[in-house]
């Protein structure tokens, strides 16, 4: 009964500076905020986890079974949830929230002198709030950081170079050698994030 439709606001500003020889220069802002996203939780990931720290509490111990090395010998995992004999609980709402900041500049040159070439560079940061779920109320303030998609920094670098005819008085040979282009297409991207885990054994 609460749910909201999810929503993205996205919005953009530049100019563009007529340079010398041909030149000219983009920058602009973009960025976009969406809120109220769908936010599927499932696994450990749900509504129903166990407590913090209730696995040694003495109430949560079971009497009957052999004592382990550590002196705790909890009840059964699904008489420690919140709802009591329930597994996991998967849940969707529409919480999860994400924002987009990007500087975006662009170089270009006319064709020119048999020259044509263009640069971009984009220094953006994503950040959002994942599908994770904590026990306590502190899940936006835990999850919030870079998503997956988040690369800080790119350079895209295009050219086409006409290449000079070489053969002008002989028609085979110009037709072989002459007429040339030389075009390139370089990227260079940061990486993304990185998702650091751990494992543990329980008691």
């Amino acid at each position: 009964p609460s749910g909201k439709v999810p929503t993205i606001y996205s919005f953009t500003s530049g100019f563009e500076i007529k340079l010398p020889d041909g030149f000219t220069l983009s920058p602009s802002y973009v960025g976009s905020m969406s809120r109220h996203l769908a936010n599927f939780a499932s696994g450990l990931e749900t509504v129903n986890q166990i407590p913090y720290g209730a696995t040694f509490l003495p109430q949560n111990q079971d009497p009957t079974l052999p004592a382990s090395s550590s002196g705790l010998n909890s009840l059964a995992p699904d008489l420690l949830r919140p709802y009591r004999g329930y597994s996991t609980i998967a849940l969707l709402t529409n919480e999860a929230t994400s924002n987009y900041n990007a500087l975006q500049v662009q170089l270009n040159r006319k064709f020119s002198k048999g020259l044509f070439m263009g640069l971009s560079y984009t220094w953006a940061k994503s950040l959002g709030v994942d599908a994770i779920r904590t026990v306590d109320s502190n899940t936006r303030k835990a999850n919030y950081g870079p998503q997956s998609i988040d690369q800080r920094q790119s350079l895209t670098v295009n050219y086409v170079y006409k290449l000079p005819n070489l053969a002008k008085s002989n028609n085979l040979l110009h037709t072989v050698v002459d007429q040339w282009q030389l075009s390139g297409i370089a990227s260079f991207q940061t990486g993304t994030a990185y998702a650091a885990t751990y494992s543990y054994a329980g008691v």
